[in-house]
């Protein structure tokens, strides 16, 4: 701005354009004129890996590849590939006739996250077979989906086309995310599965191993009101940070994931202790209100990871 202000001055006065820029900026004019060096680290300590690229384009020319192979194998005449994270899931791959059945049951397999598996009784595609695969890698989620096989096809081939695929997308996901976890793009606030907060200790396992930073497990013990429970589980994921993961094992337990200095967490157990008295006494209980039992294990370094992983693996048991 003083320099725009300078060469206004001097179009309209007429003076010299260095000495007004010299009352203007006296701090400038001996300043330096090229950036100081960057020393750049073999391992930045934060890289926030984006994974809006992926699948890429040959990704895609390999899945759908993938696709007609399993297609040939099974006599479908279509497939179609869904993935993404959170509520955007899109069509990546597809493959043959769009196909109204298919679309239903792929609808219902990520609204119900289980497969969807329906064959024809009666008409001329009698017997023929419509799947559709839900699944679920660390960081992304979809459908994997074949419509019209044959009643002599053997359609276990797409649950195995879909575990090689995600065994894949899993390593890619986890190779992208380490850097730069626990803070990750679009990542959901909400409940995991076992199997998901199992894929989060080990992204955390690996960004200790990287770099040293410290994570905490805790189990949180509820009192045998599973109603209250259940109000208190509707509003948790709203009162965590980016970084912290939650799982449900039972009714009554549940398990915190977190990052960083252990002195951040006190803010965290008030916000759920608050949530707490407030589920207790919307669901018609009187005071006192019980308290909640809170265990907790910490790793600051590798060897503390074998004992962090045993307790994980035990308060995670059904």
């Amino acid at each position: 701005m003083a320099l725009h202000a300078a060469a206004f001055e001097m179009t309209l006065g007429g003076g010299d354009f260095a000495d007004i820029v010299e009352h203007a900026l006296p701090d400038l004019v001996d300043g330096p004129t090229a950036p100081e060096p960057v020393e750049i680290r073999d391992t930045p300590r934060l890289a926030v890996a984006s994974l809006d690229d992926f699948p890429s384009p040959e990704d895609r020319r390999h899945l759908e590849d993938a696709l007609r192979d399993a297609m040939a194998e099974t006599g479908a005449g279509r497939a179609e590939l869904h993935m993404g994270s959170g509520e955007n899931v899109e069509m990546v791959v597809e493959v043959g006739p769009d196909d109204a059945l298919l679309k239903g049951l792929v609808a219902l397999a990520l609204e119900l996250g289980t497969p969807q598996v329906v064959s024809q009784v009666a008409g001329v595609g009698q017997g023929r077979t419509w799947g559709a695969w839900p699944f679920r890698t660390s960081q992304r989620h979809g459908v994997l989906a074949a419509a019209a096989m044959p009643k002599q096809a053997d359609w276990s081939t797409w649950e195995r086309t879909l575990d090689d695929l995600r065994q894949s997308w899993d390593r890619e996901d986890k190779a992208r995310a380490g850097p730069a976890y626990p803070m990750l793009p679009d990542l959901e606030k909400r409940w995991l599965t076992m199997d998901e907060f199992t894929a989060q200790l080990e992204l955390a396992l690996e960004r200790n191993r990287r770099d040293g930073m410290k994570f905490a497990l805790h189990r949180l013990l509820f009192p045998a009101a599973p109603n209250a429970v259940d109000v208190l589980a509707e509003g948790l994921p709203d009162q965590l940070r980016d970084t912290d993961r939650i799982c449900r094992p039972s009714p009554q337990r549940v398990v915190l994931l977190t990052a960083g200095a252990r002195d951040h967490f006190p803010h965290v157990r008030r916000r759920i202790m608050n949530l707490w008295q407030a589920a207790w006494l919307q669901v018609g209980n009187e005071r006192p209100i019980p308290g909640i039992t809170d265990e907790r294990i910490e790793m600051t370094g590798l060897d503390d990871s074998e004992a962090f992983l045993a307790r994980a693996a035990e308060w995670l048991a059904s």
